[in-house]
């Protein structure tokens, strides 16, 4: 009903610019009273058409432009889209294949700044109090398996995690600043040659909460299990090639300490 308006002004706009278009396409003719009757057909010839200097004695009714109806027509659509919120629903107006993966999350992190107090009110005045009247339902109906005797001694509760991609949107905000002050920290120690800001952030954190907001699927993320197996592995490789360096150091030492034992 806000934009009832403007649709009705978009339906009559469009009907001129329809008209306007088919007159374009299908001139009004304009010849003298007593002239000739054009021969429409193609290929065809009109004796007396033009008179002995070769001016057309047949010319086309000229009226307005139709540009000016269609951009009428966008302002109209401008109007409406806004008050559907279709802006804020088109994440990368620009094309994703120019731009770098920093570019891509500031865009998403400036929708999401957009779509964070429509995506909150859902949540807080619709969503949430309807899941938890869903849980409470489910829960008395039995249809939920039972609160492990362990969570109930420790009180525990459950949380709601929204997934759908307007609300991932929502939260690029995170994913935006944890690469900005990465980045920041990294231009840090390429100027000091020390590591140690970095030792600030959490990576086995951010790096997984960053692929659920990015809706990088479960199944693609490896277990803790295996990340600590990998690890592991690669830990003794780097000692083993270690200990192979070190080697010919360490015969050579030997060996100095036997000589000198001997000359003793």
């Amino acid at each position: 009903m806000m934009v009832l308006g403007a649709t009705k002004t978009l339906n009559m706009e469009k009907r001129i610019v329809l008209k306007v278009g088919h007159r374009t396409a299908d001139p009004i003719l304009l010849t003298h009273d007593d002239g000739l009757v054009p021969n429409l057909k193609p290929g065809s010839t009109n004796p007396g058409g033009v008179n002995k200097d070769g001016k057309p004695l047949i010319h086309a009714l000229k009226f307005g432009d139709h540009r000016i109806g269609k951009e009428l027509m966008d302002d109209e659509r401008a109007v409406i889209n806004d008050a559907f919120l279709v802006n804020l629903f088109q994440v990368l107006l620009n094309d994703p294949k120019v731009m770098t993966a920093t570019q891509v999350v500031e865009m998403a992190n400036q929708k999401g700044i957009l779509l964070a107090p429509t995506v909150g009110r859902q949540q807080s005045e619709y969503q949430g109090p309807l899941i938890t009247r869903e849980l409470d339902v489910s829960m008395d109906l039995g249809l939920l398996a039972p609160m492990p005797p362990e969570l109930i001694e420790a009180q525990g509760d459950y949380q709601v995690i929204y997934t759908s991609p307007m609300a991932r949107i929502a939260r690029s905000e995170e994913n935006a600043g944890f690469m900005r002050s990465v980045e920041t920290t990294l231009g840090i120690v390429n100027i000091t040659q020390d590591p140690s800001p970095l030792d600030i952030y959490d990576f086995d954190t951010a790096l997984p909460e960053m692929a659920q907001n990015n809706a990088v699927p479960e199944r693609w993320m490896r277990s803790t299990e295996d990340i600590v197996q990998i690890r592991t592995q690669r830990a003794e490789k780097q000692q083993a090639e270690m200990d192979i360096q070190a080697g010919p150091s360490a015969a050579a030492m030997i060996k100095a300490k036997a000589a000198a034992g001997g000359k003793k």
